[in-house]
């Protein structure tokens, strides 16, 4: 199969617009030369460098595959906003702003089923590690891995987001896999990995950092004496 540019440029232009910004100031932000992306669109089927798609997805925070996949000019008013939450929630995780914590872990297909704020075709059932984080509002935020299945086996799977609101002291639905398009479905896979990798690294606290600087000091200070 054979890829162009053209979603890419096209997206890119979009998102571009939305922000606000010029032709030349997206060209200066990802350090790429004048000209650059009218060079693309008379090249259909030369594609950007990783360099540089990294470059724009981090100035836009936009997922790279979305650049590359999805149309952003067909989003609806509802999947723009869900979309920037879900976005400023990945942001705020990746810059260690926000905490999230485990709340239990079901490897099961059949138990124990949901009881869902969607309206899901089919029963959905926990599969995987629930993550819940609170904001600084007072809100949590929740993204729970689901599958649903007919016969012992697995139709589909993704994931719930879900939060809580302080002020109403409700969990209210955001968006599950099944009921929004490709490219919130991605989004939400995104939201899910950020989060695992993020809870996953491992970090040690100041008197332990500290005493080990210490100790590492003490012994190359008396490997250089020898």
């Amino acid at each position: 199969m054979k890829y162009t540019n053209s979603m890419f440029l096209a997206n890119v232009d979009y998102v571009r617009k939305q922000k606000g910004e010029k032709v030349g100031e997206l060209e200066k932000a990802v350090e790429v030369s004048t000209g650059y992306f009218a060079r693309l669109s008379k090249n259909p089927e030369t594609m950007p460098g990783a360099e540089v798609l990294i470059k724009i997805a981090l100035h836009y925070g936009v997922p790279i595959d979305c650049l590359l996949l999805y149309s952003y000019s067909t989003y609806t008013e509802e999947e723009k906003i869900l979309s920037d939450y879900i976005e400023k929630i990945i942001s705020w995780t990746m810059n260690g702003w926000i905490k999230w914590e485990k709340t239990d872990r079901v490897m099961a297909m059949r138990q124990p089923e949901i009881n869902s704020l969607f309206p899901h075709r089919m029963p959905v059932y926990q599969n995987g590690m629930t993550y819940m984080c609170e904001l600084k509002d007072g809100s949590k935020t929740k993204i729970t891995p689901i599958s649903s299945g007919g016969g012992g086996e697995i139709v589909w799977w993704g994931y719930e987001l879900t939060v809580y609101d302080s002020s109403t002291q409700k969990w209210l639905p955001i968006c599950a896999t099944d009921l929004v398009s490709d490219m919130m479905q991605m989004r939400l896979k995104n939201l899910y990995m950020t989060v695992g990798l993020k809870e996953s690294q491992f970090s040690v606290d100041g008197d332990t950092k500290d005493f080990i600087t210490r100790f590492l000091a003490q012994e190359n200070k008396g490997e250089n004496n020898d």
